[in-house]
């Protein structure tokens, strides 16, 4: 194997790490291999930038400005409120399905990860109202994302990307719906899966704030106190620090 090979290897495995190490953002690392790629000649500059000229990535760019607007906008609320509803059933299963379902078909044509961000806390207020575990659905959100996302061309980048890439050697390309015919059966597999399986491994716990009302004696919360502070040489009475509302002082 020639040298450049290993380089090659070195490089790949360096990236893979620093991406798992998660230290400086992705993008960091792959432009550092890119650069280290160009520099050694493993490639030239044309072969390092004809990926920013594929049809798949510049789609990948626009539905990103798409999903940016949905999120700012806060189109979703109004297709939220179908599968959060105000009443719910007490069907854990049911409300999942609903919700997954829902999601599913907007990630199918929209970003994952804004679907992702703005329809978590509306999930985690609306379960704190009704008295629900929001552990109970935000896996399942997530995995909701990620079935609707293989179920068209443009559902996730990869698509768009492996698509670009067929086109560039001469290949036919990936109708609209084509991965459906595998992609739907699979989310539909999932869908049951989560719902009627999946919801006993999820955990059953409260919201953070409400963990912290019902078990507040628990929580011991340290302070350092700084040199200028007024009361210091004093006692904890003088300091007015004894009859703290929803506190107490156990050490100094």
């Amino acid at each position: 194997m020639e040298i450049a090979a290993y380089f090659a290897i070195v490089v790949i495995v360096g990236m893979v790490i620093g991406l798992a190490s998660e230290r400086a953002s992705a993008d960091f690392f792959l432009f550092l291999a890119l650069a280290a790629f160009m520099l050694t000649g493993i490639i030239d500059a044309k072969e390092a930038l004809s990926g920013f000229s594929n049809k798949g990535m510049i789609t990948v760019a626009i539905l990103f400005i798409v999903s940016a607007a949905v999120e700012n906008t806060g189109a979703l609320e109004g297709v939220t409120s179908f599968f959060l509803s105000k009443r719910p059933d007490g069907n854990i299963s049911r409300m999942m399905l609903k919700m997954m379902i829902s999601v599913s078909a907007l990630s199918a044509f929209l970003n994952n990860t804004p679907i992702v961000i703005m329809v978590a806390p509306m999930i985690k207020k609306w379960a704190s109202r009704v008295n629900l575990p929001a552990s109970k659905f935000l896996i399942p959100l997530s995995y909701a994302t990620i079935f609707g996302g293989v179920c068209t061309l443009i559902g996730t980048s990869t698509n768009l990307v492996v698509h670009g890439l067929m086109l560039s050697n001469g290949i036919k390309g990936i109708s609209m719906f084509e991965l459906g015919k595998v992609g739907l059966p699979c989310a539909i597999i999932g869908w049951l899966y989560l719902a009627f399986i999946g919801k006993r491994l999820l955990p059953d716990r409260k919201d953070m704030m409400e963990t912290i009302e019902d078990k507040s004696r628990e929580y011991i919360i340290e302070i350092k106190v700084q040199k200028e502070y007024e009361f210091i040489g004093k006692t904890i009475k003088e300091a007015g620090l004894r009859n703290l509302k929803g506190l107490y002082v156990i050490e100094i």
